[in-house]
């Protein structure tokens, strides 16, 4: 995962989309598979509004990504504050 990627897609981002959906956008052109709190997410998920109330009121979330013939990776994702977070080992 760069996370470089990921930093200066929230830095550019549209103020009107929600930060997760951001996330998992850039993580998705990176090529990965997203789950979170162990629930397969993708950015379309958002534009069809498919994604529950729940998750989008968390601030904290346990995150694995992966892509085919690797292994994958886990994370945790604490919100800070509007289009900012903490990524930390799970």
């Amino acid at each position: 995962m760069n996370v470089e990627k990921l930093f200066r897609a929230l830095e550019e981002a549209d103020t009107t989309k929600h930060i997760l959906c951001i996330i998992c956008a850039e993580l998705e052109r990176q090529g990965y598979q997203v789950s979170v709190n162990d629930a397969k997410l993708t950015s379309g998920m958002f534009e069809q509004r498919t994604v529950s109330p729940e998750l989008l009121n968390e601030t904290e979330m346990d995150v694995t990504i992966s892509k085919p013939g690797e292994d994958s990776q886990s994370f945790r994702i604490e919100f800070s504050g509007f289009h900012a977070i903490t990524i930390s080992k799970k």
